[in-house]
């Protein structure tokens, strides 16, 4: 059985003391600054307790840099990009500040001074939590602390960025600014509304025989001057797109003289196209500003498609399946606002009736 008692705190105020005894009779405490995590350490430790896991908070002395050592390898399967996060995560912030922690020394107080110190982004702060959490969370699935104090942490919320809508004139004026085949690069995303990984992996062999359809099955990221290749985001992600004939001559000459298997768009000197070289070379920044548009991201494109699939009739599911969106609530969220007209329809169809 374990127990939760107040005690006063050396430095002033109020501490919560856990304790429970080991079958040799043996009595064990942890203490902590709030009742709330006393009191969720207490329910952990009671379901341990219950099944037969006897916890010693001595197993709490491993470091973190050794849980992060065994959790490593379970994360093999994922794809490359979200090792590498992790990888990059540990070395530049969760590693230098925790490594050398016990496990069990780590507390929500420690996590919360941390993550509000970071100099870095709401995004930023809240993968590099993610990857703590992930860490503790290992280490209460195998036993080293019965549970994570993270859950009092809070982390600052990720602001939203608006899309940006191009109209087809805004389009063809930003594509043309840019030279030749740069400016194809702004077409294709356009009027296809692909991500930039998954036009990165695209081969001669997934299109149509009558160049009406390309086939999307994979999807590619760079990561340390590394193209991998894995399927796309979600496996909503695995779709057939329609191809507009204005993109026709585009695609036939991106294919001239090509194997099934070679990229259909890619680099200039050959080999799979890069959106981070592109940005570096083609002038797209600039020729953005000029459009008047200086936010304008390459993720925009894809926006702009949504934008134009929409004023061509497209509705929600139809645009859901065609974006490659995981439920049309992702859709919903991020494109509703294109179907405002519909709203008027209703209210208009109501005062008929």
């Amino acid at each position: 059985m374990s127990s939760i008692r107040r005690k006063a705190n050396p430095h002033g105020g109020t501490a919560w003391q856990v304790r429970w005894r080991l079958p040799n009779g043996r009595e064990r405490t942890k203490t902590f600054p709030t009742q709330k995590a006393a009191k969720q350490y207490d329910a952990a430790l009671t379901t341990s307790l219950a099944s037969g896991r006897i916890p010693d908070w001595r197993r709490g002395m491993v470091s973190l840099s050794q849980v992060h050592d065994a959790w490593m390898p379970t994360r093999q399967h994922l794809k490359a990009k979200t090792r590498e996060s992790d990888v990059v995560n540990w070395r530049v912030h969760v590693g230098p500040a925790f490594g050398n922690w016990p496990v069990g020394k780590i507390t929500a107080y420690a996590a919360q001074e941390w993550v509000n110190g970071l100099n870095i982004g709401a995004s930023g702060k809240r993968s590099a939590m993610g990857l703590l959490r992930n860490l503790l969370d290992y280490a209460v699935r195998t036993g080293l602390v019965p549970v994570s104090p993270l859950s009092e942490v809070r982390l600052p919320p990720i602001p939203k960025r608006k899309p940006v809508f191009l109209t087809p004139e805004q389009v063809e004026e930003l594509a043309s600014q840019l030279d030749g085949r740069n400016g194809d690069f702004v077409r294709l995303l356009s009027y296809l509304g692909l991500r930039v990984g998954e036009l990165t992996a695209l081969q001669v062999g997934d299109l149509s025989t009558d160049l009406r359809r390309i086939h999307i099955h994979r999807s590619g990221s760079w990561v340390n001057g590394h193209l991998h290749i894995d399927t796309p985001k979600t496996t909503a992600g695995a779709r057939t797109i329609p191809v507009p004939g204005r993109l026709k001559p585009i695609i036939e000459r991106e294919i001239k003289g090509k194997t099934p298997d070679a990229p259909l768009f890619s680099a200039p000197m050959g080999g799979y196209f890069s959106a981070g070289n592109f940005l570096k070379r083609s002038g797209f920044k600039k020729a953005a500003a000029t459009l008047g548009v200086p936010a304008l991201r390459i993720h925009d494109l894809r926006h702009t498609y949504a934008s134009l699939a929409r004023s061509s009739g497209a509705d929600l599911k139809t645009l859901q399946v065609i974006m490659g969106h995981s439920s049309i609530t992702v859709t919903a969220d991020l494109y509703s606002h294109l179907y405002d007209d519909e709203l008027d329809k209703v209210a208009m169809i109501l005062d008929t009736l």
